[in-house]
């Protein structure tokens, strides 16, 4: 159980690390030019291991305040805390304020002009844009979910009384839900630009020539802090489960927005996450541990992070449609000294920052969950 709490600690450093390396173009990949031996880093007398490479050990006992030292970010405190009553209904919860509301399919139909404007649709479902009357009218995106599984829409819907409160700058916000029939209505914010992959694989090249070194690192900060508030920063433990780039939804700036929670599961910090046997997330991103034993950690979000870094970074597909595994194919570039970055970016990106990218993204999806935290 000790070396379980360690190796989270030693995940949810690594993303503090990689948020904050991906934020300072002179830091990258816990290499400080700065430092030059330990006694230049101590926390209450604790130092940390300055290896000959550059690279930072950390101690467990500084772990987590370093992280925040070199990433500032809100502290949970109980006198913020929102209480979860897991008992309690979706609407019961909206009633009390700050959770998502539950919307009458006739407001929803009249808000799509009757699911008239598709805007996208998958295996997931059907996404349709609206417009939410009032003084400040809102667009949203209504994505429609038919879920082949009754228990796994029961159970999503046990859940939104509490992701309906998450509050960060850099996750979709969810505004509320609707059942019909078989079907899930969830109401989310309207994101202009649609999502990630849509821009990384489009084959307008005017479309694909937006997607910058720049905006591309700035999305992979974004979606880092996104999941260390998730991991770390809210009330309880919230297991996203299905990073990718589909999920990450684009605003009118080009910023990252983490979305999509439906396969998403909450537990409380401390409490070791209870086990599940069904499967879910999406190949290329699925942790090994989870193909084996069905049960998603903290340390499984972090390697669909890392699978999404490295298609970022590279602009290949986690498996492409010749079977080529993006994680096996960067492995062997970089071990070869060979370029991971899009030949399309044509050389137009930052080296160090391309160089930090490329570790972090293989560090992050190593296959074992317990080397995907610092070295």
């Amino acid at each position: 159980m000790r070396r379980r709490k360690q190796n989270i600690t030693g995940v949810l450093l690594l993303l503090h690390h990689l948020a904050a390396t991906l934020a300072a173009s002179q830091e990258f990949t816990f290499t400080y030019s700065g430092f030059r031996n330990s006694s230049n880093l101590t926390i209450n007398g604790a130092a940390t291991e300055l290896r000959p490479d550059g690279i930072l050990r950390l101690t467990n006992e500084t772990s987590r305040l370093i992280g925040h030292a070199f990433y500032p970010s809100p502290r949970r405190s109980s006198k913020h805390r929102v209480a979860v009553d897991k008992t309690a209904s979706p609407a019961s919860a909206a009633a009390a304020g700050g959770a998502p509301r539950r919307f009458d399919y006739s407001d929803l139909h009249r808000a799509t002009r009757g699911f008239r404007d598709l805007v996208g649709s998958g295996g997931f479902g059907k996404v349709y844009r609206g417009v939410l009357p009032g003084a400040a009218a809102t667009d949203i995106a209504v994505k429609r979910v038919s879920h082949e599984s009754r228990q796994g829409i029961r159970e999503f819907v046990a859940e939104i009384g509490s992701i309906g409160r998450l509050r960060h700058r850099h996750l979709v916000h969810l505004h509320g839900w609707c059942r019909r029939h078989g079907d899930l209505l969830l109401v989310y914010d309207f994101m202009p630009n649609a999502s990630l992959d849509k821009h990384l694989f489009s084959p307008d090249h005017v479309i694909a020539k937006r997607l910058t070194w720049r905006i591309r690192y700035n999305i992979l900060r974004h979606v880092a802090s996104a999941l260390v508030y998730l991991h770390e920063e809210w009330d309880h433990v919230v297991l996203h489960r299905d990073v990718k780039a589909s999920n990450v939804l684009l605003d009118a700036d080009m910023a990252g927005k983490l979305g999509d929670f439906g396969l998403a599961k909450l537990y409380e910090h401390g409490v070791e996450n209870p086990s599940t046997t069904r499967v879910v997330g999406t190949l290329g991103y699925l942790a090994p541990e989870v193909a084996r034993t069905g049960k998603a950690t903290t340390a499984a979000d972090v390697f669909a992070f890392g699978a999404l870094v490295l298609e970022v970074v590279a602009g290949r597909r986690p498996i492409s449609s010749e079977a080529v595994v993006l994680l096996d194919w960067a492995w062997e570039r970089y071990a070869a000294g060979g370029e991971v970055v899009d030949a399309r970016l044509g050389g137009e990106f930052d080296a160090g920052e391309a160089a930090a990218a490329v570790k972090n993204g293989l560090w992050c999806s190593h296959p074992s969950p317990a080397t995907r935290g610092p070295r």
